[in-house]
C-alpha cells in the first residue's frame, strides 16, 4: 500500500483523472494500492460522514471490481462489496473462496462509471450494519489499534470471477487523521513528532542455515546502544517498534523476540546461552542488556542467505504516565511440546485453556486496559477464540473464524480497548485441522494455541514474573495462574 505512489503510473489515466477532477472531492481521504503488474492497482476514496461510511473504488477494468474487509488480510471470511453490469452486491467469504450474496444488501450505489478502461463505483453503508455477515467498521484513528485489513480484485469478464493478477491488499485506518490512511506514513509522523531518538537492533550479517526452523540469539548491551546514538544515564521510555525486514528476506523472517534485562545484571557476566535466565524476563525496558532471540524459516533450503533483519525502536526522556505490558493465555511457554494435537485418525479437534478468575484477582491491583490482542496458532489451525469472561458471563469475544497462517500467523483483532478487572477470566479456544502425527513446539509445522493481550499499566507477579496465565504456568509458583486444559476430538 503506499500513499505516495502515482496512482496507475499516471499512464493512460485520463479517465480517472476526469473522475478526480469531477467528483474526487466528496471524499477527503484517500490510498492507492499498488497490484503485482506495472501500472496496475486500486484507488480506494472514503469518508466517514456520522454513522456511514462513503466509499469510492477505481481499478482499470471494463468488467466488475471488489472490495472487501478481511478478517485475516485474505478472502476467507471476508466481508465484500462487488459491482458489475451496473449492479452492486453485499457480499461474504467463507471457505468456498466465492463471494456468496449477503441476506440483507446493505450497500447502496450511489455513481458508477465505465470509461477508457477504467471501472469507478460510489457506494454508502453504515458503520455498523448490525448483520452479522457484514464486519462493523470501528473508529481506528489511535495508533494503539491495529487498522482494518482490505483486499481489492478486479477483472474485464462481465461478471466477477477468479482475478488472477489482478488484485491488492493491505491495511487503512479509515479514521486516520492523515488524508491517506497509510499505516505507516502515520506511524512515521507520529514518530518524528514525539521520538527523540531511536536505535536498531539487527542480525548484523547472520547466514540462515538450511534447516527448516533457525533460531538465532544476539545480545546487544548498552554500549551497543550508546554507540548507536542512545544517550547514556538518561532514563528512556520505547514509545515506538518499527520491523526491519528487507524484502530479500520476507521468505524467511518469522518473527522477533525481545527481552530486556536490569541494569543490575549488566556487568558482563550474562551469556547468551544461558537460557534460564532469559526464558522468561521482566517485561519491562531498562535498557541496559538485551537478548533477541530471531526466529527464520528455510523451508526453501537454500544456503548462503544473509540476513540482517531486525528492529527499530523509538525512544523519548519525556516519561510515560504508564508502562505497557503484555498479557498471555493459552499455552504462552509451550508446555505442550510433544503432545499430539489430534488423535488417531480424527484430523479435527480443539483445546480449551480457562484461565480462572483467581489469577486476575492476585496479579492485578488495579484494573488494565487492553488496547491490543492478537491470536496466533501455526498451519494447521482453522480457528481461535479468546473470551473475556465477567461474573459466569461472556462479556467480549476476540475471535478469528477463519484463521489462515499464510495471511496473518498472529492475527490483530480489530477491536476498542477493553477494561480487564481483577477476578475476570479467559478461556482461550483453538480448533485445528491437522495430521496423525502433528503435535505441539516450536516450529512452523508444530502448533501453538496463544493469546496475546498487550495493555496498560504493566503489572508484575511473584519475584517479577509478568502477569500471564498457561497451561502448568503453575510450575513458576503462580498455581492460581495455571490454566485448566482440555481436549476434544471433533467430527
Amino acid at each position: 500500500v503506499s500513499a505516495l505512489a502515482v496512482p496507475f503510473g499516471g499512464v493512460n489515466d485520463g479517465a480517472y483523472v476526469e473522475w478526480l477532477t469531477s467528483r474526487a472531492s466528496r471524499y477527503p481521504r484517500s490510498i492507492f494500492m499498488e497490484g503485482p503488474i506495472a501500472e496496475s492497482g486500486a484507488a480506494i476514496h472514503w469518508d466517514i460522514v456520522d454513522a456511514e461510511i462513503h466509499l469510492a473504488v477505481a481499478v482499470r477494468s471494463t468488467g466488475w471490481v471488489g472490495f472487501g474487509i478481511s478478517e485475516n488480510g485474505g478472502m476467507r471470511g471476508a466481508d465484500v462489496v462487488l459491482f458489475s453490469g451496473g449492479i452492486l452486491t453485499d457480499a461474504h467469504i467463507t471457505d468456498t473462496l466465492y463471494p456468496l450474496p449477503d441476506k440483507c444488501q446493505n450497500w447502496k450505489l450511489v455513481h458508477s462509471q465505465t470509461q477508457g478502461g477504467f471501472l469507478m463505483f460510489e457506494a454508502v453503508r453504515l458503520l455498523d450494519t448490525g448483520d452479522t455477515q457484514d464486519r462493523k467498521i470501528i473508529n481506528d484513528s489511535s495508533l494503539l489499534m491495529p487498522a482494518h485489513r482490505v483486499i481489492c480484485s478486479w477483472g474485464d469478464d462481465s461478471s466477477s470471477g477468479y482475478h488472477g493478477e489482478n488484485r491488492v491488499k493491505g491495511s487503512i485506518r479509515f479514521f486516520g487523521s492523515d488524508s491517506t490512511g497509510d499505516e505507516w506514513e502515520m506511524f512515521g509522523q507520529r514518530m518524528k513528532q514525539e521520538a527523540e531518538g531511536s536505535f536498531k537492533l539487527t542480525a548484523n550479517n547472520f547466514i540462515i542455515p538450511t534447516e527448516e526452523t533457525t533460531y538465532g540469539e544476539f545480545c546487544f548491551f548498552e554500549s551497543d546502544l550508546i554507540q548507536e546514538g542512545m544517550p547514556p544515564d538518561t532514563p528512556l521510555h520505547v514509545i515506538g517498534m518499527e520491523p526491519i525486514v528487507p524484502k530479500e528476506d520476507m521468505p524467511y523472517v518469522h518473527h522477533f523476540t525481545l527481552y530486556g534485562l536490569p541494569s543490575a545484571e549488566s556487568n558482563g557476566s550474562l551469556y547468551c546461552s544461558d537460557t534460564t535466565r532469559v526464558s522468561i524476563c521482566l517485561d519491562t525496558w531498562r535498557l541496559a542488556v538485551y537478548v533477541a532471540p530471531q526466529r527464520w524459516q528455510s523451508t526453501r533450503k537454500e544456503s548462503g542467505i544473509v540476513t540482517n533483519s531486525g528492529v527499530k525502536f523509538y525512544y523519548t526522556s519525556q516519561k510515560r504516565e504508564f508502562d505497557l505490558g503484555f498479557f498471555q493465555a493459552g499455552d504462552p511457554l509451550i508446555l505442550l511440546r510433544g503432545q499430539t494435537v489430534g488423535g488417531g485418525n480424527r484430523r479435527f479437534s480443539s483445546h480449551n485453556f480457562m484461565c480462572r478468575g483467581e489469577c486476575s484477582s492476585v496479579s492485578l491491583s488495579q484494573p488494565i486496559m487492553v488496547i491490543r490482542e492478537v491470536l496466533h496458532m501455526h498451519s494447521s489451525g482453522r480457528r481461535m477464540y479468546n473470551a473475556h469472561i465477567r461474573d459466569n458471563n461472556v462479556i467480549r469475544v476476540a475471535a478469528a473464524d477463519y484463521f489462515d497462517f499464510d495471511q496473518q500467523g498472529g492475527l490483530s483483532i480489530v477491536q476498542e480497548p477493553i477494561t480487564v478487572n481483577p477476578g475476570d477470566s479467559f478461556d482461550t479456544k483453538c480448533y485445528y485441522e491437522s495430521s496423525e502425527d502433528a503435535v505441539f513446539g516450536l516450529s512452523s509445522k508444530d502448533e501453538m494455541c496463544i493469546a496475546f493481550l498487550a495493555y496498560y499499566p504493566r503489572q508484575t507477579i511473584l519475584n517479577g514474573f509478568p502477569f500471564q496465565c498457561g497451561y502448568n504456568y503453575g510450575t513458576t509458583g503462580q498455581n492460581q495462574c495455571n490454566s485448566d486444559w482440555s481436549k476434544n476430538e471433533l467430527t
